[in-house]
């Protein structure tokens, strides 16, 4: 099986969010928003089932729902908003190895399946991320910031989301 993640952009930047000039979320100065897609699937079978052979995983910045507060948009603040970025792509790392293992007795059963998947994974980053901006207080608390810094890092080492 071919499974591809490719991640949109390649390197989170201030021009990836809109400026806003009230916050969404009075406790936060910027939110990133991610969106897992699965793209360009190839069918196959196997013991006759249904199996992915290919795909395409792309995880993007949602642009229209990330957002920065005019005057805060600090080097900082932003490291802070790429460690989400890197959370969504280590659960999408996850999504992928579970998607490998998918099998189903037709193809909308198997799309259904994706599909409850691709749920669960977009849940669950929003429940890392969640528990990551209450820890550091958005990025606020530095030494935080570093445990949540380190922590991702293993995640990625390992292949593993230990969450």
């Amino acid at each position: 099986m071919s499974v591809h993640v490719t991640v949109t952009p390649q390197r989170l930047r201030w021009t990836h969010f809109r400026e806003v000039t009230t916050a969404p979320d009075p406790s936060a100065a910027a939110q990133t928003a991610c969106q897992m897609q699965v793209n360009r699937i190839t069918l196959g079978t196997e013991d006759g089932q249904k199996k992915l052979v290919q795909l395409v995983l792309q995880v993007s910045v949602d642009r229209a729902n990330s957002w920065v507060l005019r005057g805060q948009a600090t080097p900082a603040l932003l490291d802070h908003e790429r460690l989400h970025l890197r959370i969504a792509i280590a659960v999408a790392n996850e999504f992928n190895r579970e998607l490998l293992e998918l099998r189903a007795p037709s193809v909308p059963e198997l799309q259904a399946r994706v599909d409850r998947l691709r749920e669960q994974k977009a849940i669950r980053v929003q429940a890392i991320s969640d528990q990551y901006d209450a820890d550091t207080d958005h990025g606020r608390e530095a030494e935080e910031q570093r445990h949540w810094v380190l922590r991702v890092a293993a995640w990625e080492a390992q292949h593993r989301v230990a969450f």
